[in-house]
């Protein structure tokens, strides 16, 4: 049974006043971002190289880091985390645009060491 967003509310407000609720709260977060992430990938290319469960893994230690927040709510705590696995998302795609250019860049340069880049009559 789901907690009621209620309960998830006060387990967030209690975690950010020092609590340990977050051993209480992790569990229902981390099964709510998962499914999140999983509705939102079938939507993507089917060569998507990120799956869902690193995506979450990433966005999980980059919210738990997020010590300076005070979270007032689980609307509060869920934007912020759509916030985090954006960009997740992006510094993944960034990552794939680099590792391409560079492979495109060394099969430019193979090509060329190899006369490749000729002219052919």
């Amino acid at each position: 049974m789901e907690p009621a967003p209620a309960d998830v509310s006060h387990l967030l407000q209690a975690w950010g006043e020092g609590d340990v609720a977050g051993e209480d709260l992790m569990p229902i977060v981390y099964r709510e971002l998962r499914k999140r992430a999983a509705i939102y990938l079938r939507g993507e290319r089917r060569e998507h190289t990120l799956q869902p469960t690193a995506w979450v893994n990433e966005a999980y230690m980059r919210l738990v880091g997020q010590n300076r927040l005070t979270w007032q709510n689980r609307a509060h705590f869920f934007g912020v985390a759509a916030q985090m696995m954006r960009r997740v998302l992006l510094d993944h795609a960034r990552r794939d645009g680099y590792r391409a250019r560079n492979e495109l860049r060394q099969r430019a340069r193979l090509r060329a060491s190899m006369g490749g880049n000729r002219a052919t009559p």
